[in-house]
């Protein structure tokens, strides 16, 4: 009877193990979730910046334009 007990005891013991390491578990995969919707969050915020860069450098590469232009708008007017 006493191995018994032992036994009993042992399985008791496996149990709150095994369900103390499914609480982990399920914290572990709640922050994954988390995790994963920041990183969501973020890939948006980065394609958002990205379309924002390509429209700065299409002004950027108009005014860099502009200022070829005048200057040789410029030279044509002051050298006459």
């Amino acid at each position: 009877m006493n191995s018994d007990n032992r036994i009993v005891e042992l399985l008791t013991d496996m149990l709150h193990e095994q369900k103390n390491m499914l609480h982990e578990q399920k914290k572990t995969n709640e922050r994954l979730e988390k995790l994963e919707k920041q990183q969501a969050k973020i890939n948006n915020e980065l394609s958002e910046m990205r379309l924002a860069l390509m429209k700065f450098a299409e002004q950027f590469f108009l005014i860099s334009k502009i200022e070829e232009r005048v200057l040789s708008l410029e030279k044509t007017v002051f050298q006459h």
